[in-house]
């Protein structure tokens, strides 16, 4: 050979990205002024490379509340639950987001909650039951209610139970208390 004779070659180096998608699947909304707000998010990574980053969620004026660090392995789902302690007036958007700047990944999800005052009333449904009952007997579902808010109010109460109906009742309670009210229902053979 001579000293003519050369190869090139051309040598491309690739990055294998991961490819980030964020939904907040839960929220805890609507909670109380100055009470904690739980957010579940789930990122999904559908690229070709394991992702370890920084999860954040920002509250409604978009100020980072909380974060967490999370390993996502190609085509899988990881969960995280975020909290944020909010405070008087905070109704809006919050933001779960990742971002890694390294790798170019800048994801984000938003979910709107609802912050009620703490002066306010606030219905809370604390528990529900049933018994069984076979065909043509009585349905007598329970329903206890809570006002967990700062005020005296009503609220219509309706349980909706299928092809039985549905019933309502106007409930008045107290501030930091509660009822618990009976609904039947009857049924006939055919049901």
């Amino acid at each position: 050979t001579s000293s003519d004779d050369s190869v090139e070659e051309s040598l491309e180096i690739v990055t294998i990205q991961p490819e980030l998608t964020v939904e907040v699947v839960d929220t805890g909304s609507p909670v109380l002024a100055n009470q904690t707000l739980a957010v579940t998010a789930e990122i999904t990574n559908e690229g070709e490379r394991e992702w370890t980053g920084e999860v954040q969620l920002n509250d409604t004026g978009d100020d980072p509340v909380d974060t967490d660090t999370v390993s996502v392995a190609p085509g899988d789902t990881a969960e995280v639950e975020l909290e944020w302690d909010t405070d008087e007036g905070t109704d809006g958007d919050v933001t779960v987001s990742v971002q890694d700047a390294s790798l170019d990944v800048d994801e984000e999800a938003g979910e709107t909650v609802t912050v009620i005052p703490e002066g306010d009333p606030f219905f809370e449904v604390t528990e529900i039951g049933a018994d069984d009952i076979t065909a043509g007997d009585e349905l007598t579902v329970t329903v206890e209610v809570e006002n967990t808010g700062g005020a005296s109010d009503d609220q219509t109460l309706t349980v909706d139970a299928g092809v039985l109906g549905e019933e309502s009742e106007l409930l008045i309670i107290s501030a930091d208390e509660s009822t618990t009210e009976t609904f039947t229902f009857e049924t006939d053979e055919s049901d």
